[in-house]
């Protein structure tokens, strides 16, 4: 169907011509418009915007248009978007060789966790995350690290929003409980999900911390997953190397 909103027209047309923009060496109005299929009036309404806004300037000699400063000040900004699951890599994979089982690295967007790394266990039979899949933060190891961050009403807020559903039969719904596991992982310092989000499998979740300062935001979560009887049966083992590898990538990542 299509999009009759003229905002959303409008913000995507825009989009397009920054993409157009930043593949081009330096775009006139007039190839600017046929790259985006506009007529050359609207392009120019829409590049005039973007330059008032500094996402787009004129080249020297003003013929053409390039990316202003605006957009390569966010540009720039883009290691740092990178910079935990490079730091975290190395540190996962000596992880991964020590305990045979998989390690992920999961960050927080909006109501969810979204894996952003992984290093799966070698073993033939394994737990294994798509990058970039989301998990509710109430039924996943990292996510229960982010409500224990969260005050008594920052997590109240979220559980009226989530409406909590059952995954499997070991997930945990009532906001009750959802509350007092949150505090109890806040003051042990890890978390567990026992098959509360795939049956058989069971993870043990560590904080990060940038410079390994809890006064920080929480930045980040570390995992270990795999099948349920392999991992209960070395629980302590895997709680003291996660939580210490943890502490190494929170220690390693450079303070802010």
């Amino acid at each position: 169907m299509p999009d009759t909103d003229p905002h959303h027209r409008a913000a995507r047309r825009s989009l397009e011509i920054i993409e157009a923009v930043a593949e081009g060496d330096g775009l006139s109005l007039s190839e600017l418009a046929r790259r985006v299929e506009l007529p050359k009036s609207t392009a120019h309404s829409l590049v005039q915007t973007l330059a008032g806004d500094g996402f787009l300037e004129r080249a020297p000699g003003g013929g053409t248009y390039v990316l202003g400063p605006r957009m390569l000040r966010l540009l720039g900004r883009l290691p740092d978007q990178f910079e935990l699951p490079r730091v975290a890599r190395p540190m996962m994979e000596t992880l991964v060789e020590r305990v045979q089982e998989t390690a992920i690295l999961g960050v927080r967007s909006g109501t969810s966790i979204v894996y952003v790394e992984q290093v799966e266990a070698p073993q033939y039979i394994r737990y294994a995350a798509p990058l970039g899949e989301a998990r509710p933060l109430y039924s996943s190891s990292i996510g229960k690290l982010f409500t224990a961050a969260m005050s008594a009403d920052e997590l109240d807020e979220l559980l009226n929003e989530l409406a909590p559903t059952r995954f499997t039969d070991a997930t945990t719904i009532d906001a009750e409980a959802i509350t007092a596991e949150s505090r109890q992982v806040a003051a042990q310092g890890y978390a567990l999900n026992r098959g509360e989000t795939i049956d058989g499998v069971v993870a043990i979740a560590a904080p990060i911390y940038r410079g390994n300062d809890s006064d920080r935001p929480l930045l980040a979560g570390l995992s270990l997953a795999g099948p349920a009887d392999r991992v209960n049966r070395r629980l302590d083992e895997l709680r003291r190397l996660v939580l210490a590898t943890a502490q190494q990538i929170g220690s390693t990542l450079k303070p802010r």
